[in-house]
């Protein structure tokens, strides 16, 4: 699942991308074009991460709550068999 948080931290990283390849092609100043670049990659790679670190959360807290779904249905059933056993 694709969170807008994620793509627009891959837009970040595409439009630095460009920028550098622009920087390059025009032949303009590194000090010019290369601190864009680079804090542009890192602020759009740290928004993915983040990203990727929410939607695992949200799967993590999911799955722990089909497993104790899971556990209370298997705790009655056992109730259930115990109490047929010896009523």
């Amino acid at each position: 699942m694709t969170t807008l948080l994620e793509v627009l931290g891959w837009f970040f990283v595409v439009v630095a991308i460009g920028v550098l390849i622009f920087g390059v092609v025009s032949r303009a100043e590194p000090a010019i074009f290369l601190p864009a670049t680079i804090s542009g990659a890192i602020a759009g790679l740290g928004m993915v991460a983040i990203a990727q670190v929410i939607e695992a959360l949200v799967v993590t807290a999911e799955s722990a709550e089909r497993s104790e779904q899971h556990l209370q249905t298997l705790v009655e059933l056992m109730t259930k068999t115990d109490e047929s056993k010896h009523p």
